[in-house]
């Protein structure tokens, strides 16, 4: 038999580093790093053809933020946001801290079952996505929606009564959703500056997401709807440093080429 000597170190290693914890919300640092580096490019999406500076990308969360605070949601609400890596995914997830709603991360690979699941979990008041399949899968769970106009309304659901309002990324009209565009264009300037003044009101302490365990291992590439890419890439505002979305998915070709491009 072969004797084990247990290792003479403690398990835990304590090391906090130089840089002490800030109490900082998500939405203060988008701020911090709009006034540290407004010229500096904040976030690129290669499929897009999308590209903002700090600055930018500042000013177009806190219109969203805005647009959909005029639209009904209130600070604690929750707001689904259920698709693929995309600039839309990423200024919904910061004009959510702005607003100081509470962004549900859904998997995009949700079929109507999880996705029914994860929006009566946590009670959504709004869902924002994708149209064409991702609009598919919700008339599923929401058959309600066949009967709206093509165009952004307050809907009902029997089996999602917390639902209030659908919006689109894309600026195509479908059964009673709001385009992306449509919530953009609705902020005015004072709606805006609310916005800016609700920085100061929400704590750090205050709920900011809610994820769902995929109860799998990960596998690459990461996606926005979860820990790993919506944390690390949202850092990317402490340091001033890039964001890049190369594809919606893993594309291989696709990020050997980014990284040449972009480095």
């Amino acid at each position: 038999d072969i004797a084990i000597t247990p290792p003479h170190k403690p398990s835990y290693w304590h090391s906090p580093g130089i840089e002490p914890m800030s109490a900082m919300t998500l939405g203060q640092l988008v701020d911090v790093a709009a006034e540290q580096w407004p010229k500096r490019e904040a976030f690129v999406s290669l499929y897009q053809g999308h590209r903002y500076t700090f600055a930018e990308l500042r000013e177009k969360t806190d219109i969203l933020a805005a647009g959909l605070t005029q639209l009904g949601l209130s600070p604690g609400d929750r707001v689904g946001i259920w698709g693929p890596n995309s600039s839309e995914w990423y200024l919904s997830r910061l004009a959510a801290a702005r607003g100081g709603f509470i962004a549900v991360q859904i998997d995009p690979l949700y079929q109507p079952p999880q996705l029914l699941h994860a929006l009566t979990k946590v009670g959504a008041k709004a869902l924002i996505c994708p149209g064409d399949s991702f609009y598919l899968r919700l008339r599923a769970i929401i058959p309600e929606l066949d009967s709206y106009p093509e165009s952004g309304v307050e809907i009902k659901s029997d089996k999602i009564p917390s639902i209030k309002f659908l919006i689109i990324f894309s600026d195509k009209k479908y059964r009673g959703a709001y385009s992306f565009g449509d919530i953009m264009s609705s902020a005015s300037p004072d709606s805006v500056q609310k916005i800016r003044d609700l920085q100061t009101l929400i704590d750090p302490d205050d709920g900011t997401c809610i994820l769902f365990s995929s109860n799998h291992r990960l596998v690459v590439p990461v996606l926005f709807c979860h820990m790993s890419g919506s944390m690390c890439g949202i850092f990317t505002l402490r340091y001033g440093h890039t964001l890049v979305v190369v594809s919606a998915a893993f594309d291989t070709k696709k990020m050997l080429e980014a990284v040449i491009e972009v480095g």
